[in-house]
């Protein structure tokens, strides 16, 4: 290897090494002390490089918490797909057993339960809309790739009706994983740990389970028998 390639691996090494320490440096401080405590000038004492360094990486202070939440996601649903794959002759069931075993491994709570601190840290100081739009964008374009890795492998299913019930899948894990932000009295709090987070996901997991099996249909059939005889004539 020449010289040349050398000073220049060196030097991609080193921003890769700023890229992450600014990350770090900003996740520290925002599970400190909320978005109010990200500021330039905090952000690169924390991380140990210049102001200038950290505008060469990222837009903005806040586009750093934005990049490390995107992060989050990337890994949350890289592990998604190896576990859910529709296998069988009713895929919605294949895939909510997938999901329910992904949410149950240490790999998948090494990324979930920190995803989580970091939204609760920034929900009292939230930024504007911008903020919001980004995140859930990253949040859709990763539901997207994975309702897309599994249609890819079960072409003889219609993609509408994986992309439903993806859809499906994934609001009830994010309101397990919201529910993890309050006690019983519904009053914020800090996630306590990861253990209670699955249990919440499971929970929701476990009404789209219902669904499935129908066990709502009796229920609503007797709801509007009765409606239609206290309304009739």
């Amino acid at each position: 290897m020449c010289i040349a390639q050398k000073i220049v691996d060196k030097r991609s090494v080193r921003k890769a090494e700023n890229r992450i320490a600014i990350m770090d440096a900003a996740e520290k401080l925002v599970l400190a002390g909320g978005l109010k405590a990200l500021t330039a000038d905090a952000l690169a004492k924390e991380s140990s490089v210049s102001r200038r360094t950290i505008f060469n990486h990222f837009s903005s202070v806040e586009a750093v918490v934005v990049e490390r939440l995107n992060e989050y996601l990337r890994r949350i649903f890289e592990v998604i797909p190896d576990f859910c794959t529709p296998r069988g002759a009713h895929p919605e069931r294949d895939m909510l057993n997938g999901v329910r075993a992904a949410f149950t491994t240490e790999r998948l709570a090494e990324h979930v339960e920190p995803h989580a601190r970091l939204l609760f840290a920034l929900h009292d100081y939230a930024l504007d809309n911008k903020f919001n739009e980004y995140s859930s964008t990253s949040y859709l374009n990763s539901i997207e790739m994975v309702i897309d890795k599994l249609w890819q492998e079960r072409q003889d299913i219609p993609r509408m009706r994986i992309a439903i019930f993806g859809n499906l899948i994934a609001s009830a894990i994010c309101e397990g994983i919201a529910a993890s932000f309050y006690d019983a009295e519904g009053n914020p709090q800090p996630p306590e740990n990861a253990e209670k987070m699955r249990k919440n996901i499971k929970h929701c997991l476990d009404y789209v389970e219902e669904l499935i099996d129908g066990k709502y249909a009796h229920h609503y059939s007797t709801d509007t028998e009765t409606f239609e005889e206290n309304h009739s004539g």
